[in-house]
């Protein structure tokens, strides 16, 4: 009969690590995970409430995607990787007899990183004409913000309105509109 051989508790070979945010958020931290090895963590990501980051309860619904790039002793370092408003959120603000005009493209920022930006804008029954108008004046905005900025001030742009204020100014001009958003944004890895 052979000798029952001892196991490991895979649980105690493994240490805690802290996940802290960019420097773009002060490397506040962002939530814990084990690992055996620093190395394993590199890859994970992490999602979280812009509440939790910035404070502002008003901000809940927006997601910020975090994928960590190193790890040091019992800290790992994050990079943002995209955003994500809550579908929930832009279903409460549509209406019937109401415009959505969606808007899906891909982007290259200063720093030669392509991203894909899905923004919407919702406004008084318009005609198409108007509709196209607006497409392609948000379109033109946000391709030209994400030439002059670096990805990680781009999305801070996006998370905090500044582009969308830009759209908005503009597209006044043309209709009456109620918000626009960039409701999802994503960094898009392995493609120059």
């Amino acid at each position: 009969m052979a000798a029952k051989q001892k196991t490991m508790d895979k649980w105690k070979k493994k240490k805690w690590f802290e996940i802290l945010a960019p420097k773009s958020f002060d490397e506040k931290k962002i939530g814990e995970t084990p690992a055996e090895k620093n190395t394993l963590l590199i890859g994970r990501t992490v999602v979280m409430s812009l509440d939790n980051l910035t404070g502002q309860r008003k901000q809940r619904s927006v997601k910020v995607k975090f994928k960590i790039k190193s790890a040091q002793e019992s800290k790992a370092f994050t990079e943002i990787v995209g955003h994500e408003i809550d579908h929930s959120y832009i279903r409460r603000l549509s209406r019937r007899r109401q415009s959505k005009i969606d808007l899906i493209t891909k982007v290259k920022t200063k720093d030669r990183k392509n991203v894909a930006v899905t923004a919407v804008c919702l406004a008084q029954k318009i005609e198409r004409a108007k509709e196209k108008r607006i497409r392609k004046l948000m379109e033109k905005i946000i391709v030209e913000e994400a030439g002059k900025n670096e990805f990680d001030k781009l999305i801070q742009e996006f998370l905090f309105g500044v582009t969308t204020s830009k759209i908005l100014k503009q597209a006044r001009e043309i209709a009456k509109i109620k918000r626009i958003e960039i409701v999802k944004s994503k960094l898009l890895e392995g493609k120059k």
